[in-house]
């Protein structure tokens, strides 16, 4: 008699759980709007302790930021699989490890870029002035000052206007 029971039992908890998984998705095609608007209607026909149970109960939202939950949200992690939590931390811990060496870097590679294109502004100057001081050597002395001035007044616009562009737009001169 008592496996008839647990028969009946079972199969009453197999139906039950079918008719919610049937309602859950039933649920997932109403559009969320739509959905609070038919739950806020039912709850405000209720009893006042109804409503508040009904509630605490349907209405729950959790959200937080970052890579690492809340430790009520590891515990329920936990309670799936002891290593959950672990397993969560470390990924988290190299997803950072990463960005940070990828972040290292970015920056490393503007700052070689950098430092070449002055080592090649600086040989491609150094060249117009010996060539330019060449043109005035040798009897040129025109084309060598109209040489040296253009390549200083190049060089002098390029300092200006690359400081103009490092500045933050809130810094004043």
């Amino acid at each position: 008699m008592d496996e008839e029971n647990n028969g009946a039992v079972s199969s009453q908890n197999q139906g039950k759980a079918e008719i919610l998984e049937d309602a859950r998705k039933i649920l997932q095609e109403i559009p969320d709007d739509e959905l609070i608007s038919l739950i806020t209607e039912k709850i405000q026909h209720l009893p006042s302790e109804e409503t508040r149970e009904i509630a605490q109960t349907v209405i729950q939202a959790r959200q937080f930021s970052g890579p690492i939950p809340p430790p009520e949200m590891l515990d329920q992690y936990a309670s799936v699989d002891p290593e959950f939590p672990d397993r969560i931390i470390t990924m988290a811990e190299s997803q950072q490890q990463h960005r940070q060496n990828m972040e290292s870097g970015a920056l490393n590679a503007a700052t070689n870029i950098e430092k070449k294109g002055q080592i090649y502004a600086f040989t491609v100057s150094i060249s117009i002035i010996a060539a330019a001081l060449y043109l005035i050597a040798s009897g040129k002395e025109i084309y060598g000052t109209i040489f040296v001035g253009c390549t200083l007044i190049g060089l002098a616009s390029v300092f200006i206007t690359g400081r103009k562009k490092k500045k933050s737009p809130n810094e004043t001169d």
